[in-house]
């Protein structure tokens, strides 16, 4: 029997998931020292890497507008973004984007530190529940087995790109 596509995101993306965690800023988001500038630079990286697809899907969605609007506060240049059109691409980007703030969630646990760092609002943002069911339907309506390598492809492609220092 072969595996649906949120288990094979799971297991497919997990070697690129811990590759994330363990370099710069991430693996230094749970020491208190030097917070600020690891912050920052996590946050920058994800502005990177989400700013076009939450414009694209900010409207008439509470949640992403909330979210891009710490972005755009932030006034960063626009020049590194990521662009999102297909399917694939924007169900590699919810995967990464709604996981993220799971993710954060945890963080802020381990090192209330980041709720004082300059970008503290996108750290503290919940994600609402009902998003990653809604998320957890569209995978599901995923079957074809060459669409779901293209996901995990471009969400491996995409745990890369935060990896990627801003030059």
């Amino acid at each position: 029997m072969s595996l649906n596509l949120r288990a094979r995101l799971r297991e497919e993306t997990k070697k690129s998931h811990q590759s994330l965690e363990e370099s710069f800023p991430f693996c230094n988001l749970m020491k208190e020292e030097g917070i600020e500038q690891s912050s920052n630079e996590a946050f920058y990286r994800f502005h990177d890497l989400f700013f076009d697809y939450l414009k694209k899907e900010s409207d008439g969605r509470e949640f992403y507008a909330d979210l891009l609007n710490v972005f755009e506060k932030a006034s960063l240049s626009k020049d590194r973004l990521l662009q999102v059109e297909s399917r694939e691409e924007k169900l590699a980007m919810e995967y990464l984007l709604l996981g993220s703030r799971m993710g954060n969630r945890l963080l802020l646990s381990k090192n209330p530190k980041i709720k004082e760092c300059s970008f503290a609002a996108y750290f503290e943002m919940s994600l609402p529940a009902n998003l990653w069911e809604e998320f957890i339907l569209k995978l599901d309506e995923v079957k074809e087995s060459e669409a779901q390598d293209r996901v995990i492809h471009l969400a491996n492609h995409y745990f890369n790109v935060l990896k990627s220092p801003r030059s």
